[in-house]
Order: structure tokens, then C-alpha cells, then sequence
């Protein structure tokens, strides 16, 4: 005999139906929502928005080709939110490009939310209910540390409720179309609800039910713009508080019928500023970040109480976490308060020197450090230890990738004036150079270069670079075409600097017999160095209508081939520095060192149907000549049988960057793959299974 359902409500119930109005329900019902007047804070009635999707269950991913695993990578976004946070083990939880992550800081090992298998689509399109196809905006937390919440970019963004220890995913929902990303969210601690902010012009406040899977309130917010919120962590209080240009505003839910929210106010006591971080301590006292470089705290009656001198520059993270409130500045430095009862205490400032913390979590001793330059630290509080957990590009594109399979390590350079090496096998930073010292005004710099968002100057922004195994050198082009060789043991020592080509080059390659470079530039011009005459031009062919996208040499370094922006493939005989127009049928039974052309017989199935095949990037194919691979516009990574010879080659096609693949090669042992993502700055290692 089946028991009676106990119907009896607890405290919890309570206060949820207080959030639930029957009245709220009801304008559900008579396909109304409630928003609230940002002046008076009264609620009135408008034209239901959708309530999204509810919740799906996780694909399987069986008999793919690769998996997923993330090497060294980047964080790509430039907003001043919590990114970086603990899990309830004491693991690194942040995201890159379209990935959430959770690092184990003790074994070095990695979990994904996302990077499996999936259509091949433009990520406008593609279905974002299982995982995230774009950019991750926001993350945070539970208070418990066993869920984490993500919300992404796009018309109608996604949102996903995942464990912190599985990356199985809990529940789903999505915005409105027209609400463009998810600037900020947050779960509350009783984890029945999710506070967001969007990227409207009005950036709405949202409030989602992911028990019931039901969105309750849509608030018009601001007109300017909400960078952070956080629910208040004291018992059963349902509170939660946004912060944003020149404005602090306190929520309750709870009062749906009266007024949902009051803004903070400093009085005569403060000057009022904007604020980039809020937290709360499990009394219901709130602290936000001041651009002035000060903290503020707010009581538990949302009362302004008084300010903390913290930096000398803006406060850019906060957190308040088993009785510290520990802030980040622009200063570069973390300040560390003991903080309980209303009493503060300063007990210790340490100095990050070259970069400022831009997120910040603390944990049993422990303090994860999200810096600006893109690095991750793990900080022992007591000994200030640091372990750094990432290193990464922070600025612009990164485009360069390269194999160092000697040392088994990966190379990468960007917008940002960095060269850096990883080691694949042990997934950790090995070393930094720098591109340029040079102060921009004393370079000649050209008028053409490639697009950047990078704050960086074009000679400090890198675009390929290329590995020569028996000389130990690197070559590494920047933005307005200068190609320096530098030594794989110190990324700082210059061999020769080769100022040849009039526009930036996005190929560099070494000849199989390591005696010549070829470098393909933007000024449509394929240039020969001789290494062995201390990098002197050997000679040039300039005889594409379009910039040039990839060169292969023939085994015996005899032959180049190349490719360009008009899909134009010229042959060239190095031997004899000639262009050869009969290339195609001199070299029909030529070896080849590379294969990297997105043009030709063997690679035609790369082009979806209906598709002319400029979405498409990088191109390589293993040394076996089993596979080709292919990086696109669409953010994918697209694996073929080779040769590919028509779109009857199906692709297997793979997630986890959040923006175009600028390259995508294998490892020589043809067991790995690694993508990088422009915009997102994200390397993925995929090892074949």
C-alpha cells in the first residue's frame, strides 16, 4: 500500500511560494510577466516572454574518433566577473571558449563540461540545450560547491546547471531571443534558483526556478551596464544584490508584490562609485568593489556601514569566503582580511607584480587567482606559496601552433606579445618569450595588417611561427610582416631578423632538410630564406592574386607548393627558384612533407555542401595519410578519412571553442590533434581514441 504524500510545507516551501505568488502565477497564466518600473520599483504587467526549454539529458559519445582533452588554454573573455571558483573537493572550476572546466590542482587532471561530437553547423544554429556552443559568459558556484551554473552569449542564450565533480548536466534553460549573452549570474544557496543579468539594452534581471524549471520574474535593470551579482549567504534569506556603473541595487524577491528592489546609497559618508564585484558572508553583510579602490560594505539591512582601504588602484575582484574577505586590485596585488563579526582585521598584502587578479576564490588555506595576463595561480594563504595553474594569451587572436615533438610540447604565439611553450604529455606552462621590446614609434610599421582587437601594438602581436628541430631555432612573424629567429632554449635570444615581406605572414615552414623557411605573406608573395647563410633571401615568387594561406614541401625539399585567398595552388622549384606552371603533373608522384592545402582532388569532401569553403582555416592531414583535419568559422573541429575525395567523406565533427579555428594539426605520431581558436585563444588537445 502506497504512503500518503506528506503535505505538510517546510520554512523552505514557505518562502518559496512567497517567491511563487499565486498572483504572479495567475499573470503566467493570462500569458503576462511581471517587470518592475526602475524608478519606483513597482511591479506591473507586459506580454509573457517564453520560458525556455526544460530540462534535457546528457548525449552519449560513444564510438567518436577523439576525445577531449584541454591542454594549456586560454580565458577568453574581458569581463571583471568571478570566472574562476573551488569546487566542494577543492578543484579549479573556470571556462574556456564554449567549455566549463574542473581542474584538479593535486593530479593536474581535467574534466570538460562540453567538447563532444556533434553536427556540423554554424554555432548560431547548432543545438546549444545539452552544452554550450558559444562563448561562456558567466559562471558561478553553489554555496555547497557540488553545482555550477553557466550562461553563455547568442540571441537567445543558453544556460546550464552542471555538477562540479561529473560535468553531468543538472537542468537547462535559455533567455529570450534579443537578450544577446549572459553578462552575470548566480545561484542562490538553497539551489532552487538562478539570478541572471543579460546584454540588453535594459539588462533585465531574471530569475529562474531550476527546480520546477520555470522562469518566475524578468526585471528591466539598468541602462547601464551589470557586471556582477550574488545572492546573500545567510540562512533563508532570499536576497540578492547586482552591481554595475555607478549603481548598487538590492533584491527581494520574496516582496514581489511591493517593491522587488532598493538602490544603495552612501549617504554623506561615501562618494558612490561603480562597482565591478559584490559578495556576501553568511550574516546577510554584503561587500562590493570599488573603482575607487576601496571596499564597501553594506549590512544586513542593506544599509551602507562603512569602506575598506584595500588598493591604491580599482578594486577588481571580491570574495568573502570561512571568514576572509580577500580583494584583488589593479595594484596587482591581494590584500586579505580577517573579517567576522563586523570586525576587520588586515593581515597580509601579496604582491602578483606584473599583472592584477581579476577573480578570486578561497578555499580550506587555499586562494585560486584568475590573473588579467590570462595566468591561474593557486596561492597558499599561510606560506604564499604559488603554483601556477595556467599561463595563456589574453589579448586580440592567437593564430601561431606548432609541434615540438621532441619534447613533446606545443607551441603558440599571439596578439599579446607572448610566445609560450607547453608540454602536452604533462599539461603544464614550460616557458614565456616575448615577440618585441621595440617601442612601436621607432618601428616602420605598415598600413595593412590583420585585423585585432589586441591593445597591443602590430610588432607585438604574433601571427605564425614554425620549429626547426636540428638547429634548435624558432621563427615567429608579427602583425606587420617581420620574421625573427629565436632559439628554442632561451625565446628571447634573436638569431636573425628577416624584414623581407610587406604585409604579415600567416605561414611559416621549414624544409624537411631544415636548410631553408618559407614564408607565405599577405602581400600575396611566397618568400625562401637560406638557413645556412644566415637567413638570407634565397629567393621570392610572387605570383598569386591573393594572400597566401599554406605552403607544403616536398620531402626531398625540392619542391613548394602553395595556396592562396583566390584557391589558386602554384608549384615552385626551389632548386631552380622558378615558378613551375606544369607543377601539378611535375609532382604527381612527389612525396610530400606536409599537406596542409584546403585545395585539391584528395581534400574536395571538406566542403559542406552549399559552403565555398572560406569558413575553412587550417587544414593537415596525419603522417599515415589516414585522416585530415579541419578547423573552421564554425568553431569546430572536423575530422575526414583521407583522401577525402567527395562530400560522400562524411566528417566527424567536434565542439568546444567558441569561435573560428585559425589552425588544426596533428602530432607526428598522428595520435593527437591540437586546435586554437582565434578569438577565444583556446588550444584543445583531441587524442584519438
Amino acid at each position: 500500500m502506497d504512503k500518503k504524500k506528506d503535505t505538510k510545507k517546510t520554512a523552505a516551501d514557505e518562502e518559496a511560494d512567497n517567491v511563487e505568488i499565486d498572483e504572479e502565477t495567475k499573470r503566467e497564466a493570462n500569458g503576462k510577466r511581471v517587470v518592475i518600473d526602475k524608478e519606483t520599483g513597482k511591479a506591473k504587467e507586459v506580454d509573457a516572454y517564453d520560458r525556455g526549454e526544460k530540462k534535457k539529458k546528457n548525449p552519449e559519445n560513444a564510438k567518436a574518433i577523439f576525445s577531449s582533452n584541454l591542454e594549456q588554454s586560454i580565458i577568453p573573455q574581458n569581463i571583471i566577473i568571478p570566472l574562476r571558483k573551488y569546487n566542494h573537493k577543492g578543484q579549479a572550476v573556470f571556462m574556456v571558449a564554449a567549455l566549463g572546466i574542473v581542474l584538479d590542482t593535486e593530479k593536474n587532471e581535467m574534466k570538460t563540461f562540453g567538447g563532444v561530437e556533434t553536427k556540423m553547423v554554424a554555432k548560431n544554429v547548432a543545438d546549444d540545450s545539452k552544452f554550450h556552443m558559444d562563448d561562456i559568459l558567466s559562471l558561478d558556484v553553489s554555496l555547497d560547491r557540488r553545482l555550477v551554473v553557466t550562461g553563455q552569449v547568442g540571441k537567445a542564450p543558453s544556460i546550464h546547471v552542471w555538477d562540479s565533480e561529473t560535468c553531468e548536466s543538472q537542468s537547462f534553460f535559455r533567455l529570450k531571443e534579443g537578450s544577446r549573452g549572459v553578462a552575470a549570474i548566480s545561484l542562490s544557496p538553497c539551489l532552487r534558483y538562478v539570478a541572471c543579468v543579460d546584454l540588453h539594452n535594459d539588462h533585465h534581471v531574471v530569475i529562474y526556478n531550476i527546480k520546477r524549471s520555470k522562469q518566475l520574474l524578468v526585471i528591466e535593470g539598468s541602462k547601464d551596464k551589470i557586471i556582477h551579482c550574488a545572492w546573500s549567504k545567510k540562512q533563508d534569506d532570499l536576497r540578492f544584490c547586482t552591481v554595475g556603473v555607478k549603481e548598487i541595487k538590492f533584491w527581494n524577491p520574496a516582496d514581489a508584490t511591493k517593491r522587488l528592489f532598493a538602490k544603495g546609497t552612501v549617504g554623506g559618508k561615501a562618494q558612490l562609485t561603480s562597482f565591478n564585484s559584490v559578495c556576501f558572508d553568511v550574516e546577510g553583510t554584503s561587500y562590493t568593489s570599488g573603482a575607487n579602490g576601496l571596499i564597501y560594505v553594506w549590512d544586513a539591512n542593506c544599509q551602507f556601514d562603512r569602506t575598506l582601504k584595500a588598493h591604491t588602484n580599482e578594486v577588481t575582484a571580491l570574495v568573502h569566503e570561512q571568514g576572509k574577505l580577500i580583494s584583488g586590485g589593479k595594484d596587482n596585488k591581494l590584500v586579505i582580511y580577517a573579517a567576522q563579526g563586523g570586525n576587520y582585521t588586515l593581515e597580509k598584502t601579496i604582491d602578483f607584480e606584473t599583472s592584477y587578479p581579476r577573480s578570486i576564490d578561497y578555499f580550506n588555506g587555499k586562494i585560486l587567482a584568475g590573473l588579467r595576463s590570462g595566468s591561474i595561480y593557486e596561492v597558499d594563504e599561510a606560506t604564499e606559496e604559488r603554483k601556477q595553474l595556467m599561463a595563456s594569451h589574453h589579448e586580440g587572436e592567437a593564430w601561431g601552433l606548432e609541434v615540438i615533438p621532441e619534447d613533446n610540447c606545443l607551441m603558440t604565439v599571439g596578439d599579446d606579445n607572448k610566445i609560450l611553450i607547453f608540454d602536452y604529455e604533462q599539461k603544464r606552462f614550460v616557458k614565456k618569450g616575448t615577440l618585441s621590446e621595440k617601442d612601436p614609434k621607432k618601428e616602420k610599421l605598415k598600413k595593412v595588417t590583420a585585423s585585432t582587437l589586441s591593445v597591443y601594438p602590430p610588432n607585438q602581436q604574433g601571427r605564425a611561427v614554425a620549429y626547426c628541430r636540428g638547429r634548435g631555432h624558432i621563427a615567429v612573424s608579427n602583425n606587420i610582416g617581420k620574421i625573427s629567429i629565436r632559439l628554442k632554449e632561451n625565446l628571447d635570444t634573436k638569431v636573425a631578423t628577416l624584414r623581407d615581406p610587406d604585409e604579415w605572414c600567416e605561414v611559416l615552414r621549414y624544409s624537411p632538410c631544415e636548410k631553408y623557411l618559407a614564408a607565405g605573406s599577405h602581400d600575396n608573395a611566397v618568400y625562401i630564406y637560406d638557413v645556412e647563410n644566415n637567413y638570407s633571401l634565397y629567393a621570392k615568387f610572387a605570383k598569386h592574386n591573393s594572400f597566401v594561406v599554406s605552403v607544403d614541401w616536398s620531402q626531398d625539399s625540392t619542391y613548394i607548393r602553395s595556396v592562396c585567398g583566390a584557391y589558386e595552388k602554384l608549384y615552385y622549384n626551389v632548386a631552380n627558384k622558378e615558378f613551375d606552371a606544369g607543377g601539378l603533373s611535375n609532382t604527381k608522384d612527389t612525396q610530400w612533407a606536409t599537406i596542409s592545402s584546403k585545395v585539391g582532388w584528395d581534400v574536395e569532401g571538406i566542403y559542406p555542401s552549399g559552403e565555398d569553403g572560406s569558413h575553412i582555416n587550417g587544414v593537415d592531414v596525419s603522417t599515415d595519410r589516414t585522416l585530415v583535419a579541419t578547423g573552421d568559422d564554425f568553431g569546430l573541429l572536423n575530422v575526414y578519412r583521407y583522401p577525402a575525395l567527395n562530400l560522400k567523406h562524411k566528417a566527424r565533427s567536434y565542439s568546444g571553442h567558441s569561435e573560428h579555428v585559425v589552425r588544426a594539426i596533428f602530432t607526428p605520431d598522428g595520435q593527437r590533434i591540437f586546435t586554437i581558436g582565434g578569438y577565444d585563444k583556446a588550444v584543445i588537445q583531441w587524442r584519438r581514441k
